[in-house]
């Protein structure tokens, strides 16, 4: 089974912490990621924001791509994954399943 999922991950400054970031990050460049399911971009988009130390002024929404082109959702900070490509108030989560 090729690719079916991709999102860029980049993190910016926050512009109310002194520096813009509580640590050190370790990604400084944007990140391309790739999975087969939903659950394994999830998964990716939490290690990434980990391993980052990132708060939620840091993460911007982060989109995921359906064979590179459609747009499925966004990621907000807490890893829930948002249909559409911003917030209305129609917008419906899509339930990730474990």
């Amino acid at each position: 089974m090729s690719t079916k999922y991709t999102m860029e991950l980049n993190h910016i400054a926050n512009s109310d912490i002194g520096g813009g970031y509580w640590a050190n990050t370790i990604d400084n460049e944007p990140i391309i990621e790739s999975g087969k399911t939903l659950k394994e971009m999830q998964d990716k988009y939490f290690d990434w924001r980990n391993r980052n130390e990132l708060g939620s002024g840091n993460v911007p929404s982060i989109y995921v791509y359906k064979n590179k082109e459609i747009i499925v959702g966004w990621f907000s900070y807490n890893g829930r994954l948002w249909e559409g490509c911003q917030w209305n108030s129609n917008t419906k989560e899509i339930i990730i399943n474990k």
